[in-house]
């Protein structure tokens, strides 16, 4: 389907322009931040974007993780309450995709249409509904609160990261102020927060995975791995996607 340049959307008065920003964003329709393309205000003084996802949703979709559900489109969850993501375990605060149960499901519109493979050379990862290993991030097949969520993992199950662990790490970091400049000590601390502590080592500077002998190899291997699942969640990868990942694995 060929990508339309400008959009009217029932969301905001002004015409919505696609782009590429330099700067992360959050996006006006689901409230989740966002690093790649998107549809954006170009009005002055109007600082308004849309994901893809969020400005073109499907007014009803259905998901290979939830057999039997019909997810309908809506600008805000139809129950009322606190609602989380079944797929990242974030906050529901705008645009969702809701399910008819009694009990329903909710998803953010961008996880609901995460790709189900993701591959660069030899690296091929799937996602899963339930992780099949430890995440690589917090070192467990379940965050502290205790959510499970989705996950993207290799057949060799040697690279597991949860979604939500990807996703807090990104945020957290970008408030931190990690990604600003791709110096040793910034990029050291955003990467820290990718593996915990037992599986850290320090080569000079930098934070790598495994013993000196082989900590070049696998950092690579979690590198493309990281790369591919921060694209996924957050946008195409884009320069802005790349200079992430670089920074968080620079020397």
């Amino acid at each position: 389907m060929t990508k339309l340049s400008k959009i009217n959307h029932f969301s905001h008065q002004h015409q919505l322009v696609w782009k590429h920003p330099q700067e992360p964003y959050q996006c006006n329709g689901c409230k989740e931040l966002g690093f790649g393309p998107c549809y954006e205000c170009e009005q002055p003084n109007c600082d308004y974007h849309l994901h893809d996802e969020c400005a073109n949703p499907d007014p009803t979709i259905t998901h290979p993780f939830m057999r039997g559900c019909t997810f309908k489109f809506h600008q805000k969850a139809p129950q009322m309450g606190y609602r989380i993501c079944d797929a990242c375990g974030r906050d529901v605060l705008g645009f969702v995709y809701q399910c008819t149960h009694k009990d329903p499901f909710d998803l953010h519109p961008h996880c609901a249409k995460l790709p189900h493979t993701l591959a660069s050379g030899e690296i091929k990862l799937k996602l899963k509904k339930k992780l099949p290993s430890p995440c690589k991030t917090c070192g467990s097949t379940k965050t502290a609160d205790g959510f499970r969520g989705w996950c993207y993992a290799s057949s060799s199950r040697s690279e597991c990261y949860h979604i939500t662990c990807v996703k807090d790490t990104i945020v957290r970091n970008w408030k931190m102020g990690h990604f600003g400049q791709a110096n040793h000590e910034t990029s050291g601390l955003a990467l820290e927060s990718f593996a915990p502590p037992s599986r850290q080592v320090v080569v000079g500077r930098g934070w790598w995975w495994g013993g000196s002998s082989t900590a070049r190899k696998v950092c690579k291997v979690v590198k493309t791995a990281i790369t591919l699942v921060i694209s996924a969640i957050f946008g195409d990868p884009t320069t802005l996607i790349l200079a992430l990942a670089e920074q968080l694995f620079s020397k």
